[in-house]
């Protein structure tokens, strides 16, 4: 489906040029809003122009100058904030990774970014504070597609209070790498903040992005060669991976692992060899390092519902 994309190159800007592209994004985002309670949204090339497209309507909007988020966001929350010319304030988090609220300012007047699935350790916000700012954005790159799960869905019971959700299909729905979604309570507030035209446009051009490619239809077709069902069985079997990991390196003595993953993040280390050298004898392309608190930890995220979870087990309990 990629290659026949390509081949086409149809160009978004243009209803005329992709009816059939322009209608595969509807028809996506029709299906997908209704999981989180949002009016709808449209999709962009990567989470970065997702968050960006987000926060630029908050502050037009609402005029909000202010942005509130942990340190444990995502650095396109940063970007945006220079780009949009918007004040950014990091708060500190709890061990976990999750935001902690009780070092919170008063959130009347600002943009609150509340992360679901952080990039380091998968830890996810206390979704009790969207109510409590002005606006309220969930940073859902990572793990808002959880909601496609009915057994895993409930972690994330709240996220349908947010004015807006960013999500990245590059995720949890497999898609090339700038596929991701934004998502908002009120579309049509939204979208006259992000709605420009021109004397070559027959319709209004939506978003950050003039011309941008066809991803909507590799999406459109991914969803409908698993079906509902598929999807959520990916996910689940993705998810019940990282659990099975997890509980199979706390048997391995000389393994520390740092919390029980949330969302399909685990994070481990060896305790007598260094990180970098642990890393190095591991399976190349597995696994990444980050350092949740002083310390370094290898990371494993489980997105691929096709990993072999007793393989890598015993290759790290030949290294031990």
């Amino acid at each position: 489906m990629a290659l026949w994309n390509a081949r086409l190159n149809q160009n978004l800007l243009h209803n005329e040029l992709s009816p059939f592209a322009t209608k595969a994004e509807k028809l996506i985002i029709e299906w997908i809003k209704d999981y989180f309670d949002m009016d709808g949204g449209h999709l962009c090339s990567g989470s970065t122009i997702a968050n960006l497209t987000a926060l630029w309507v908050a502050r037009d909007l609402k005029g909000i100058d202010t942005v509130i988020a942990s340190k444990a966001s995502h650095i396109s929350i940063d970007k945006a904030a220079k780009i949009l010319n918007m004040k950014l304030i990091k708060i500190d988090t709890k061990f976990d990774g999750s935001i902690n609220e009780n070092l919170l300012p008063n959130l009347k007047n600002v943009l609150l970014i509340l992360n679901v699935g952080t990039t380091c350790t998968g830890a996810i916000d206390n979704l009790d504070l969207i109510s409590q700012a002005k606006w309220t954005h969930i940073d859902g790159a990572y793990a808002a597609a959880l909601k496609f799960s009915s057994k895993y869905s409930n972690i994330l019971n709240g996220i349908e209070k947010a004015d807006s959700i960013s999500l990245s299909a590059h995720k949890w729905l497999y898609q090339p790498k700038d596929s991701a979604i934004v998502l908002f309570k009120n579309y049509k507030e939204a979208k006259e903040i992000m709605s420009f035209g021109s004397s070559y446009l027959n319709d209004s051009n939506v978003g950050i992005q003039g011309s941008k490619g066809a991803n909507g239809v590799i999406l459109l077709a991914t969803l409908l060669y698993f079906g509902k069902k598929g999807i959520e069985n990916l996910i689940n079997t993705s998810m019940d991976n990282a659990c099975k990991f997890y509980n199979e390196l706390l048997k391995i003595k000389n393994i520390e692992v740092f919390t029980k993953p949330i969302t399909g993040i685990t994070l481990f280390r060896h305790k007598k060899i260094d990180v970098d050298e642990f890393l190095n004898k591991l399976p190349k392309g597995v696994f990444s390092k980050c350092k949740p608190v002083k310390e370094e930890y290898i990371r494993s995220v489980a997105l691929n519902p096709m990993a072999e979870i007793n393989e890598i087990i015993e290759m790290i309990k030949k290294i031990s």
